[in-house]
């Protein structure tokens, strides 16, 4: 190849390059998931905090946390369109639709070592991590669950011999 095919192909690729860094997203304040197309959906990264939800996180992290229910099997299709609508709007998700339940280790009993080991098992964590979110109740273990996963989970934990409340 001559030297001036070579730059013919140079200045080619970097005219192609800045045509795509000037052509491309407008809106910095959105993000959108899907192919491009009719079904791609544009999530405001900047939306308003729904009244009770919690502050942890944007509504795109709200939904993939949903998508994540839903790819669980936790959500059906329909609860997880319900659930995203509710947080594009601004509202609240419903707990019990978006598998929101909780369960907080209230008392250990009296075996705590049981505790810890049910407890580390749950969130994967390490053991002093574990032992002192035991030993200072009452502490979330686990949250994003289903009812039935959340009885599973009280049942295990009234087996022990430790209180756990649902919420």
């Amino acid at each position: 190849m001559s030297p001036w095919t070579i730059a013919a192909i140079a200045i080619a690729v970097v005219t192609g390059l800045a045509f795509l860094w000037l052509m491309g997203p407008k809106r910095r304040d959105t993000l959108e998931v899907g192919a491009p197309g009719p079904r791609t959906l544009e999530i405001p990264l900047q939306a308003p905090r729904p009244a009770g939800a919690s502050d942890g996180g944007s509504v795109a992290d709200e939904i993939d946390k949903l998508w994540t229910l839903k790819e669980e099997g936790a959500l059906t299709a329909e609860e997880f369109e319900a659930q995203k609508a509710r947080l594009l709007s601004g509202q609240a998700p419903t707990p019990g639709a978006a598998g929101g339940y909780q369960v907080v280790l209230i008392d250990p009993g009296e075996n705590k070592i049981n505790a810890i080991k049910l407890v580390r098992e749950l969130t994967h964590g390490g053991l002093k991590e574990t032992k002192d979110l035991v030993e200072s109740p009452p502490q979330v273990v686990a949250e994003g669950l289903t009812q039935a996963q959340a009885e599973g989970l009280k049942a295990q934990f009234n087996a022990i011999g430790a209180t756990v409340e649902l919420r």
